[in-house]
């Protein structure tokens, strides 16, 4: 229809004959003059750069990289648990995951145990032979040289399992194991017992004399150079201590309450250094002279001012 109105125009304007105004307009059609195209379509396969955009078809591989990866899900930890509840020193924790991918087992690239706040890394999850099955051993030692443990009566400590995907995506899960010693306390990674530790008395690093001890968490050391006869009860008291047999001498192999020395010059010299050949060892006994004539001076195992 639109052809025939341009004919009628050009008739009337050209004063043509139909058939040759009809003939050219044929041949403007054909040469692509009016519109470029023709009853069946475009008359050049030849189209710009946007057309291919105009379809909706795209070959930008950054749009499909885009693409993919906002549909990329991130994993899932099916299950994340440790063989223990509790350790002690010396003893070691399993922690064990199962993880999935809704994009498939091949999408994960695996996981690690850290700290809550992502401080300290435990160690890397490995693979076992069951797909998405992971599992990491710790010792108390590790646990240990990665934060000091020291403790009153009993700690605990938090681990985060973060396991990761191909595209970024993570996912984190928590778990809490108890730290324990029987010995009621943990100073530097060892349990000690703050009653009785000479390095540890009372508290962490707290240590006693060289040739003392440690009783009840009081420290203990040896006396004054005292002339023999009085209990080391006695002794003690008179400086307002108490006696313990705690202390050690340069030839003791176990603890006792009380050294004698020949004389006062042997003790002041060189105390914590007389004999344990006697009998005499406990607080409660009085050191029984005529029977030991060459004893004539005594230090006790008093606790500390």
């Amino acid at each position: 229809m639109k052809y025939m109105s341009v004919l009628r125009r050009l008739c009337k304007v050209t004063r043509f004959c139909k058939r040759r105004v009809f003939a050219v307009v044929l041949g403007m059609i054909a040469a692509g003059i009016f519109g470029g195209c023709g009853a069946n379509g475009p008359a050049s396969s030849d189209a710009g750069p946007d057309a291919g955009q105009a379809d909706g078809d795209t070959d930008n591989p950054d749009a499909d990289s885009q693409s993919d990866s906002d549909t990329n899900e991130p994993p899932m930890i099916l299950s994340f648990g440790t063989n223990v509840s509790d350790i002690t020193e010396g003893e070691s924790v399993t922690f064990t995951a199962v993880v999935s991918d809704p994009d498939g087992i091949d999408d994960l690239i695996g996981g690690a145990l850290k700290s809550p706040d992502g401080t300290v890394v435990y160690g890397a999850f490995a693979t076992s032979a069951q797909e998405g099955a992971y599992t990491l051993t710790i010792t108390w030692n590790a646990v240990d040289q990665a934060q000091s443990i020291e403790f009153t009566g009993e700690d605990t400590r938090t681990f985060l399992a973060e396991f990761f995907d191909i595209s970024g995506h993570t996912v984190v899960e928590q778990v809490t194991i108890q730290l324990y010693c029987d010995t009621g306390a943990a100073c530097d990674g060892k349990c000690v017992d703050l009653s009785t530790s000479s390095n540890n008395c009372g508290a962490c690093r707290h240590a006693c004399a060289v040739a003392g001890g440690c009783s009840s968490g009081a420290c203990y050391e040896w006396s004054s150079c005292t002339e023999v006869g009085d209990t080391c009860d006695d002794i003690c008291a008179s400086e307002g201590r108490t006696c313990a047999v705690v202390c050690f001498g340069s030839d003791l192999t176990a603890p006792r309450a009380v050294l004698h020395y020949m004389d006062i010059n042997a003790c002041i010299s060189d105390p914590g250094s007389g004999s344990s050949l006697t009998s005499v060892r406990y607080c409660d006994e009085p050191v029984f002279v005529p029977a030991f004539p060459f004893w004539t001076v005594e230090q006790c195992c008093c606790s500390t001012p």
